[in-house]
């Protein structure tokens, strides 16, 4: 119902009062620092008062409205980064053309782009990357204008429904140049931080010296000969990336990997053979899934699940052949950590260098309202400690085993050792040769010397594998044709994650 404004040599105050569903008594205040740039540091934002029975659940703050051409791109923290060039044309006023959400979020920072003008970065800051934190950028109402957003998502309890506050900052700033400009501008206040430093401070030594990494798929007749050839040909040194060398079909049956599908015994033996002769060796877990279809999701499936606000398990079955849905596991999820701290110790004990934990940096950052857990409806902070510590306490229970997970984030960042980037291989990966559309390495710009980024979808075949256990195979797609028409697809995809680092 009201607003002030005040200014404290470069602090400006706003204060709104009163408000119809709110009570008259709802106050909201918000701090932000102005910059030389013309920009500002949004330093704080609460709210007290409520007297609706309502809970807050999204806070979208700060909203900035900007300049927009026909030609204005944006750079998003999608995939490994890209910039996105919409039709404004056919965008009516208001409409949201990018909306980050949670997952596969890569890091916390985007902007729009003004080719030979005035570029606008906004970024979140401070605690962001532990809480539920996303952009959103729509055509403004006003012809001509483009509003950038950050959002918080938040915690759903009487401890935040009368008053709370963002528990982050971030800097909005107008500046000359492209996404890469963009991606510096975070890399260097990401550089000032103690995660970052301890982050790059680990020691690499171990995966500094790979010069080619093999995602290998099957049993050890498969995966090991391909390894000690390559090596042998060529005298590089080589890392495996090893799927199904597990018991269970692939996407089914998780998290009960162990045994390996050729035994122990033999598996032991494969893996010393192909450390003995110089590679790398590490094997693939799932993080964060638990199989709904398994008869043991009974031993703590359904209070380890992450439920949706519709009261639905969030399960996917990502697997075509078999259907089979695997539920995402909350951070509160103790019965299932246990069972992976079980494996990973396993694991160790066999003598590989270090585990692949699929899908927790690119997708445990998700809001949970599963009732049987402690933590307040939502709490993505809840969810994201909880993920923290359990890579915290694989690592201390296998010393000098080197964690590896999907995709980066700045949540996971000081705690896996590697990440596995698929997005070099952009087309392959199910994102089509889209015009508008452009995938840029920023990963590789803010994240350089603090993690390893690795992987490619790239197959000199163009025939996606078949593991055994899910039946007999298919028809194998006619790739014949898909391989005349882009002859060189493998080599650009093999080329370009060498040229993204």
């Amino acid at each position: 119902k009201s607003l002030s404004v005040t200014t404290n040599g470069n602090v400006v105050t706003a204060v709104w009062k009163g408000h119809p569903v709110c009570g008259d008594n709802f106050t909201v205040t918000a701090k932000m620092t102005l910059r030389p740039d013309g920009g500002f540091e949004y330093t704080s934002f609460d709210y007290s008062g409520n007297e609706s029975g309502l809970y807050v659940q999204r806070i979208a703050f700060p909203e900035v409205v900007v300049p927009r051409t026909a030609k204005t791109a944006l750079f998003r923290p999608r995939k490994a980064g890209d910039v996105f060039r919409p039709d404004w044309s056919k965008v009516k006023p208001g409409r949201t053309v990018y909306a980050s959400g949670l997952l596969f979020k890569v890091f916390n920072c985007m902007a729009a782009l003004e080719e030979g003008g005035v570029s606008h970065f906004l970024d979140q800051r401070g605690d962001a990357r532990l809480h539920g934190a996303m952009f959103e950028a729509a055509a403004g109402t006003v012809p001509g204008t483009l509003v950038l957003r950050n959002v918080y998502l938040s915690p759903v309890s009487e401890g935040t429904r009368k008053a709370g506050a963002m528990p982050y900052g971030g800097v909005y700033a107008p500046y000359r140049g492209g996404w890469y400009e963009a991606a510096l501008m975070h890399r260097r206040w990401m550089e000032t931080t103690p995660w970052f430093k301890a982050a790059a401070a680990r020691d690499f030594s171990k995966l500094r010296d790979i010069d080619l990494w093999m995602w290998s798929r099957g049993n050890i007749a498969v995966s090991e000969p391909p390894v000690h050839w390559f090596m042998k040909e060529t005298g590089l040194k080589v890392a495996l990336d090893w799927y199904w060398w597990h018991n269970v079909p692939y996407d089914t049956s998780y998290p009960f990997f162990w045994p390996p599908r050729d035994g122990e015994e033999a598996f032991r033996a494969a893996v010393k053979r192909m450390q003995d002769a110089g590679a790398f060796v590490q094997v693939y877990t799932n993080g964060m899934l638990w199989d709904e279809c398994d008869p043991r999701w009974s031993e703590g499936g359904l209070e380890s699940a992450i439920v949706r606000d519709t009261g639905r398990i969030y399960g996917i079955a990502f697997n075509p052949f078999t259907k089979k849905s695997q539920a995402h596991m909350c951070g509160e999820a103790p019965k299932f950590q246990a069972k992976m701290r079980a494996l990973e110790k396993t694991l160790a004990s066999t003598g590989l260098d270090g585990v692949y934990m699929d899908m927790i940096s690119c997708a445990a950052h998700q809001p949970c309202f599963n009732p049987r857990h402690a933590h307040a409806p939502g709490d993505v902070h809840a969810l994201i400690d909880g993920y923290r510590r359990y890579v915290d306490a694989v690592h201390a229970d296998n010393p000098g085993f080197l964690l590896s997970s999907e995709a980066t984030s700045e949540t996971y960042l000081d705690r896996f050792e590697s990440f596995i980037m698929l997005y070099s291989s952009w087309e392959r990966n199910g994102l089509g040769t889209l015009p508008e559309v452009e995938p840029v390495p920023a990963v590789t710009v803010i994240y350089r010397g603090a993690g390893v980024l690795y992987g490619s979808f790239a197959t000199p075949g163009g025939i996606p594998g078949w593991d055994p256990l899910w039946g007999p195979c298919p028809d194998k797609p006619d790739v014949e044709r898909q391989v005349a028409k882009y002859p060189d697809q493998f080599a650009v995809e093999f080329a370009r994650g060498i040229v993204w680092g």
